[in-house]
């Protein structure tokens, strides 16, 4: 009869609205899966990124102290070499006065 027809169809319509609802609140809970999960990924991505950054700067700190190092060496180096150099001038500049000296006043 049409009232059976209409109660099936009726109740038909119940199941599928039920059955529509259910797979909305299925995407909307994996939606909301999946922007926890991006939320994560962004934080360990952020992290990463300040850790490399921290290690970079410590890096460039360690390269200028080898870089002071090294200057300093060269630095100390090139004095060494002038004191050499003018340990040889004092030494030549002796002999000349004590030729003089023994020239200007032969025994």
């Amino acid at each position: 009869s049409y009232h059976d027809e209409y109660g099936q169809l009726e109740s038909q319509m119940v199941r599928m609205q039920v059955e529509h609802q259910q797979k909305i609140n299925k995407l909307e809970k994996s939606i909301s899966e999946y922007i926890e999960r991006d939320y994560q990924v962004k934080e360990k991505v952020n992290k990463l990124e300040k850790s490399i950054s921290e290690y970079r700067e410590r890096d460039y700190q360690v390269k200028k102290r080898e870089w002071a190092l090294s200057e300093e060496e060269t630095d100390q180096r090139e004095t060494l070499r002038r004191i050499k150099a003018l340990e040889r001038e004092l030494t030549k500049a002796k002999a000349q006065i004590l030729f003089w000296y023994q020239k200007s006043n032969p025994r």
